[in-house]
């Protein structure tokens, strides 16, 4: 039985792709009406206010500052820019296609924590990112997609590799900030580095669309919190194959919001990360 920590870090990880599940989608659940940049713009500045609650309720003096300024550019600029190709690769794909390219990140961050960060790699970890990956693909059937044709494609990958460096970088800013301090940083900076875009392709829109999009910074809050949670309990190489609960949640919100029903092959997928999941929670002895 893994300790109760190890238990609670997968939990909160698996909670922070539910959440993040739902950022990931609002280019398609917006229509694709709405720039990119706009839309991460509106949600970070949303998510502002929220921060300066937080820290008023934490009762304690919490740093305003990185300890890290070179790291934080770092993870802003692969984290935003990872965050503007899920985006458009969800707008251009089906959502079950562009989790699964996504779900590369997940050997990336393997592969990535154990190369910079020098972390131990077990068998273990190395069959559940084997059998994980294999169940997204399962699931999401991409030879029903011509992935020739489509520039979503390689746009999918490139948030995938951006994905799995933000990971790294947020392990090593996580043991050198407060939880605040990282999750303020990288909203200031991001709004910083996306400002010029987000003016030249501003856009009116109506009311629920922006209500919508104002929602995300709230909730994306909450996401961050969750993954630094999961990432101050776990190391890199139990949190990237995690990351393959993806495709089972964009499954699950492509049948509530657009009537998609999965197959066989989605379940027989499910059935494969359910299991990579299991081998993940029981390597902590």
């Amino acid at each position: 039985m893994p300790p109760p920590s190890r238990l609670a870090g997968i939990g909160w990880a698996l909670a922070g792709v539910l959440v993040f599940t739902i950022i990931f989608a609002a280019g398609k659940l917006t229509g694709g009406e709405v720039p990119l940049a706009q839309l991460v713009t509106l949600r970070l500045l949303a998510a502002l206010p929220v921060l300066a609650v937080w820290r008023l309720a934490a009762g304690k003096r919490i740093p305003l500052f990185t300890r890290a300024p070179g790291w934080s550019v770092l993870r802003v600029l692969a984290g935003y820019g990872g965050l503007i190709c899920a985006l458009e690769a969800g707008v251009r794909l089906p959502l079950a296609q562009a989790s699964t390219l996504g779900l590369v990140e997940g050997v990336l961050a393997v592969l990535f924590g154990a190369l910079l960060l020098h972390e131990q790699v077990s068998r273990r970890h190395t069959l559940a990112a084997a059998v994980g990956l294999a169940g997204a693909v399962l699931a999401a059937e991409p030879w029903q997609v011509d992935w020739q044709a489509s520039i979503g494609v390689p746009i999918a990958l490139g948030s995938a590799v951006l994905f799995a460096l933000e990971a790294v970088i947020i392990k090593k800013l996580v043991e050198l900030d407060e939880a605040w301090t990282v999750i303020f940083t990288v909203h200031v900076l991001g709004l910083l580095v996306l400002a010029v875009p987000a003016a030249l392709t501003w856009r009116a829109l109506d009311w629920p669309t922006t209500l919508f999009v104002l929602g995300l910074g709230p909730l994306g809050i909450l996401g961050q919190f969750m993954n630094v949670r999961a990432w101050r309990a776990l190391p890199v190489s139990v949190i990237g194959p995690l990351t393959y609960s993806w495709v089972l949640f964009a499954g699950l919100l492509g049948f509530v919001v657009f009537g998609e029903v999965p197959g066989l092959w989605t379940l027989a997928g499910a059935a494969c990360i359910l299991t990579g999941g299991v081998l993940l929670a029981r390597d902590g002895r």
